[in-house]
């Protein structure tokens, strides 16, 4: 027992060369893992930032003109540069919105037809299982 006690210390494991570089490649190893899910979640909201559909985005600019946000000039400008990106010419539907015509609300439903006397709206009853 007292040669335990007066035993040499033992080595630190933290100075044993395996653990240094175990421990440098773990470090080196959560840092690229994490620099590739930073670089997935970059690319992942850029592309959901960008809608691709040039129809989409027309009717956003469509609703910022609308809502005055954007001035008449800037609406065609933008309309202009995204017929060119999409090589779409501009429709006349998709004119000016100050010039366009407002949609109508629909027609309405003609009545049916009153039932003939004889004749019942009602449905027969449904046939009995039993």
């Amino acid at each position: 027992m007292i040669g335990w006690v007066l035993a040499k210390p033992a080595d630190d494991p933290l100075m044993r060369p395996e653990i240094a570089w175990g421990t440098v490649a773990l470090v080196a190893a959560m840092l690229l893992g994490a620099a590739v899910i930073y670089a997935a979640d970059r690319w992942r909201r850029r592309i959901s930032a960008s809608p691709s559909d040039p129809y989409h985005e027309l009717t956003s600019f469509r609703a910022m003109f609308e809502a005055g946000e954007i001035t008449e000039a800037e609406y065609n400008e933008l309309k202009r540069k995204l017929s060119a990106k999409t090589k779409l010419s501009p429709s006349p539907a998709a004119a000016s919105p100050a010039t366009a015509e407002k949609p109508r609300p629909p027609a309405p439903l003609p009545e049916t037809p009153a039932p003939s006397p004889g004749h019942s709206s009602e449905l027969p009853p449904p046939p009995s299982t039993a």
